[in-house]
């Protein structure tokens, strides 16, 4: 890991999972601004899990389910009395998830079933991996095109992009028209 993780790590997170971190008056601009991008990094970011040693239990996007915090709701942890800040290992080792256990919540017992099941289905010898990128297009490592691309979707060329944009034209007559095209003129503008 790079030294500027590594220092995120220890004085940022402090033993804390990035998911839960609250927002701090006194935190820099740049570090509220990362947090506030959180949403949008769900979407794109699950773990393929091995061990379990690197993976949050709650927090991460392990599971069929999703994240297993939104599925069980706030009092997930203290209903199935595994931590907030556990790991999918921690987890499993946790409780003996084998006894057969009777809850009226249809959630829990969804994720009991889940625990039950998870030791037979995964290779607990490997190593937890991240993925990055939609469901459709996830890989191993972090992509930028993908990235740009799911941010920025491209359209289609507009059928008066050869009008505005050519190579012997004036610079400001052809923004200007640009423009005027996606009708964002400023108010004073489109009035005159």
């Amino acid at each position: 890991t790079s030294l500027w993780v590594a220092w995120v790590q220890e004085h940022r997170l402090k033993r804390k999972n990035f998911w839960s971190l609250e927002i701090q008056t006194s935190d820099s601009w740049i570090w509220k601004f990362l947090l506030s991008l959180r949403p949008l990094a769900e979407t794109l970011i699950s773990s393929c899990t091995g061990d379990g040693a690197n993976t949050s239990f709650w927090f991460d996007n392990w599971c069929s389910q999703g994240r297993l915090l939104e599925v069980t709701g706030e009092n997930g942890p203290l209903l199935l009395g595994i931590p907030e800040q556990s790991t999918v290992q921690e987890a499993l080792s946790s409780r003996d998830w084998q006894v057969p256990y009777r809850s009226r919540n249809q959630n829990v017992a969804t994720v009991r079933s889940l625990l039950h099941n998870y030791a037979s289905n995964h290779d607990l010898l490997a190593s937890d991996t991240v993925l990055w990128g939609p469901r459709d297009r996830q890989k191993h490592e972090f992509s930028t095109k993908i990235t740009w691309e799911l941010l920025r979707p491209k359209e289609d060329n507009k059928g008066w992009f050869n009008a505005v944009w050519f190579k012997h034209s004036v610079p400001k007559h052809s923004f200007n028209f640009w423009v005027a095209n996606l009708n964002r003129l400023p108010v004073n503008a489109r009035i005159a």
